[in-house]
């Protein structure tokens, strides 16, 4: 069985773990880099979201949460970004007609050729 899964993006080949894989297909993924700006959300993520593919690219990461959150998402960001391991939580994502819904989330450092650090979040419904 394999133990990491190499996922192709537009920003190239990213090597994850297998069992967090296992988990984007249906509910969607996005990844961000090291100042926080969302390089790419999946299609299924922007969808859930209320956005095509490319309407979240360019903004902040902390935006897509309530602003409860969004202190919050920056730590786990820097955390992350430091290489410190996020436990997986639920958070309230926000949609772009200001709904709320409330997801499951790991987020860990993976690297790509071109850009050493990002922060890539895997959504669980």
């Amino acid at each position: 069985m394999a133990t990491e899964v190499s996922l192709r993006t537009r920003l190239g080949a990213l090597t994850i773990p297998a069992e967090l894989a296992a988990c984007m297909a249906p509910e969607g993924y996005y990844l961000a880099n090291a100042q926080g700006v969302l390089l790419e959300v999946g299609p299924s993520m922007a969808e859930r979201l209320g956005y095509d593919a490319t309407g979240l690219v360019g903004q902040s990461f902390t935006q897509l949460f309530c602003p409860t959150y969004q202190d919050l998402a920056t730590t786990i960001l820097n955390t992350v970004l430091d290489g410190i391991p996020e436990p997986e939580r639920a958070w309230s994502y926000k949609t772009r007609s200001g709904e709320l819904r409330k997801l499951v989330a790991d987020h860990l450092l993976v690297s790509t050729d071109s850009q050493p650090k990002l922060l890539l979040g895997l959504i669980r419904a």
